[in-house]
């Protein structure tokens, strides 16, 4: 499964450095201490044993002694006739994830809000949070009794969204990062920086 090689893609770099408009002409505030992400085999390994289920859906057992609080992103795209490549499959669900950047605002993103019932964020705020640190996929393909074939998706986060607290704080880029700016991803702190994924 290619899902690893995708992995620098989940952290909008647009966001962090605050290039990312949410409405025609106003943009989110860039993210004073965006953790890089990295990616953890014992979360990848939790989120293969809920897609070789082969049933769409989140699973409730994702927490592990490191990350108590995990969170977690599912897709599935079922289709008959055709073939997908899993990379581009992989990179059409993580768009679809960022999408939600269009329907969320910075108000949302200050705070998390209790009970939402506004149209889907939670998959957008889950990849922007500030204090996500790492992250592990998994993806099944696999044909289903009506004779479609489904990829299911699931990615596994090092923290989920906390209710009435920030998914991150917004200030200049990279501003209150310790060790400086990633290198190779500015708006991202340093991959030596060290951010708690605790709530």
């Amino acid at each position: 499964m290619p899902v690893r090689q995708q992995i620098d893609t989940m952290k909008p770099l647009f966001l962090a450095s605050g290039q990312q408009n949410y409405s025609s002409s106003a943009f989110y505030p860039s993210a004073a201490r965006m953790a890089t992400l990295r990616w953890d085999n014992e979360l990848a390994a939790i989120a293969a044993a809920n897609v070789r289920r082969c049933q769409y859906g989140h699973d409730k057992c994702r927490n592990t002694p490191q990350y108590s609080n995990a969170g977690q992103n599912i897709a599935n795209l079922a289709f008959q006739n055709t073939n997908y490549v899993d990379s581009d499959v992989i990179r059409d669900f993580i768009n679809d994830w960022y999408s939600e950047y269009a329907v969320a605002n910075p108000a949302l993103m200050a705070s998390y809000p209790k009970g939402y019932t506004g149209p889907a964020i939670g998959h957008f705020t889950q990849i922007v949070s500030d204090r996500c640190t790492a992250v592990g996929c998994a993806m099944v393909r696999y044909v289903d009794g009506d004779g479609w074939t489904n990829q299911n998706l699931v990615c596994n986060y090092a923290i989920t969204q906390i209710t009435s607290q920030p998914i991150y704080v917004a200030g200049s880029a990279c501003s209150q990062c310790a060790t400086g700016c990633n290198p190779k991803y500015p708006g991202l702190c340093n991959p030596e920086e060290k951010i708690f994924p605790k709530p």
